[in-house]
């Protein structure tokens, strides 16, 4: 069955750089999103990065996020050891339901705010947390997208 999901989740444009997952690319894809997402669970404990890489794919489709992906794809960048990504996913993933709320589901989105929280309070409790990654979460650090576009905050973090 993974070969008929690769057929209807890959659409001709992806290479085989898994590695490349990082890159801050988003997945303009054409593929079956139902078997992106499901090959995004075959590949979890045996290829992560790939894993990760069907997340994305699985993530949007024509403007439409697909929430579980962002989840998961949040999850697998903390996995990955890049905690701002992975924060700023679980984040946008809990704020789903203000902004598109017919792509939210209610419970879903209450699991994210908890899974933010948690991971917000990690990282502050982290001592291991240098001052490079510290700058990376900021654009992250609450919930409630503090800070604000063309705040004092975001003026003085942007310069």
């Amino acid at each position: 069955s993974v070969l008929i999901e690769h057929d209807l989740a890959d659409d001709g444009s992806e290479s085989d750089d898994y590695e490349t997952y990082d890159s801050g690319l988003e997945y303009d894809n054409e593929g079956h999103v139902p078997s992106a997402f499901a090959l995004g669970f075959s590949y979890y404990d045996v290829d992560k990065p790939r894993s990760l890489h069907y997340f994305l794919m699985a993530r949007s489709k024509k403007g439409l996020s697909r929430q579980a992906a962002m989840f998961n794809a949040g999850r697998l960048y903390l996995e990955l050891e890049d905690p701002s990504v992975a924060l700023a996913y679980i984040r946008e993933c809990a704020n789903l339901d203000k902004g598109h709320p017919a792509h939210a589901r209610p419970q879903l989105s209450i699991s994210c705010r908890k899974a933010y929280n948690t991971l917000s309070t990690e990282l502050i409790e982290n001592s291991d947390v240098g001052l490079e990654e510290a700058i990376e979460c900021f654009p992250y650090a609450s919930i409630d997208d503090f800070p604000l576009s063309n705040s004092k905050e975001e003026q003085v973090f942007h310069g």
